[in-house]
This record gives C-alpha cells, structure tokens and sequence, in this order.
C-alpha cells in the first residue's frame, strides 16, 4: 500500500466506525479486508468508536428537549433505547452499561449506550469508561468472528 492509499484507507475504516449501525461490526471487517493487522484493526476502531459517546451525551443533553424531541424518528430511537437497555442498565449499573455497550448486534452499541447514559441522568465520566470498556470487548468479539468468516470464505 502506498501512503496515499494508506491515508484513505485509514479515513474509510475510521468514518465507518463512527456511523450509527455500521460501528464496528462493519468498520474491523473493512479494515481487515483493506489488509489491515488485527491490532491496527482495533487500534483504528475502538478509540474512534469510544470517542464519540462524549458528543453524543452533552448533543442529547443540550438539544434533545429543544430540538430532537420533535422528530418522530428521534423520539422511537430513544424510546427503543430506553426500553431496551434502560432496565438492563438500571439494575446492573456500570455493569449494564459495559454489556449493552459491548453487543455486537444493531441498536446496541455506542449510539444506544449514549442514549441510556443520558435517559439515566447517569455521571457522563463513569459512563464513558464503561462504555470504552463495552467497546473494546465488542472490538474483540466482532475482530475474532471477522477472522474465522475470513479464513472460512476460501475454502467454501
């Protein structure tokens, strides 16, 4: 790979970490694709997907009342947040979050964890950590399942 090539390749890998839905289940099999070391694969993701939980608590804090609650697909997004990882998060704490942070599944990850940190009222510096913490195990869990679908697709 060239450098200019590196540098795209780079930017492609961390602009598709920090899309809702895509997060890191598409951005470590993007970057192992692109040829991409496993530990340069977690190194681009998960402090890129980490970082973004910041924003996304103080933009629901500041705007969601004034602004986002009058969209109709924001008001579902955050009621599908609450009812999913609200009681979740409610009974284990941190815990809870780290977990709903850390499924490699749609509607869990960063986007939803913010969401219930904030529905919560839930201390944005704890929150933060837990939810790096549910990144970098979720960084693993999706690395590990994009090796072994990698090493199987040859063969089939």
């Amino acid at each position: 790979m060239t450098n200019p090539d590196l540098l795209l390749n780079v930017i492609y890998v961390m602009f598709s970490t920090i899309l809702p839905f895509i997060e890191l289940r598409g951005a470590i099999p993007l970057a192992v694709e692109l040829g991409f070391s496993p530990i340069e694969s977690l190194i681009l993701t998960v402090p890129a997907n980490s970082i973004i939980f910041i924003p996304l608590y103080f933009l629901l804090y500041s705007f969601y009342e004034r602004y986002f609650s009058k969209i109709r697909l924001a008001r579902a997004i955050v009621s599908r947040s609450q009812r999913m990882g609200g009681n979740y998060v409610k009974r284990y704490g941190l815990l809870g979050m780290v977990v709903l942070a850390a499924i490699p599944l749609p509607f869990f990850g960063v986007y939803s964890a913010a969401m219930v940190s904030w529905l919560l009222k839930m201390d944005w510096r704890y929150s933060s950590i837990a939810v790096a913490i549910g990144i970098l195990l979720e960084g693993i869990v999706v690395l590990g399942l994009s090796l072994g679908i990698i090493a199987i697709l040859p063969k089939i």
